[in-house]
C-alpha cells in the first residue's frame, strides 16, 4: 500500500534511495550527489542538505511546499 505524502511534512532522503533504479538511471553516487547539492542551491525552498558527521555522507531533504 502506497503512502501518500503529506505536503506539510518534508520527506528525508539518501543516496541509497536511489540504488534500485541505478541500472535506469545509470549515473554513479557522486553525480547525483552533485547534482542533488546543486538542486539546494538553485532551489533552498525545496531541497536542503546535511551532512552525517558519523556516516560522511550527505541527508537530503524535501521540504513542505505551500500550497
Amino acid at each position: 500500500m502506497s503512502r501518500r505524502r503529506d505536503p506539510h511534512q518534508h520527506t528525508d532522503i539518501d543516496l541509497s534511495d536511489f540504488d534500485s533504479g541505478r541500472l535506469e538511471l545509470q549515473r554513479t553516487n557522486e553525480w547525483i550527489q552533485t547534482e542533488l547539492t546543486a538542486l539546494t542551491i538553485e532551489q533552498s525552498d525545496l531541497l536542503t542538505a546535511r551532512p552525517n558527521e558519523h556516516t560522511g555522507t550527505v541527508r537530503f531533504r524535501i521540504l513542505p511546499q505551500p500550497h
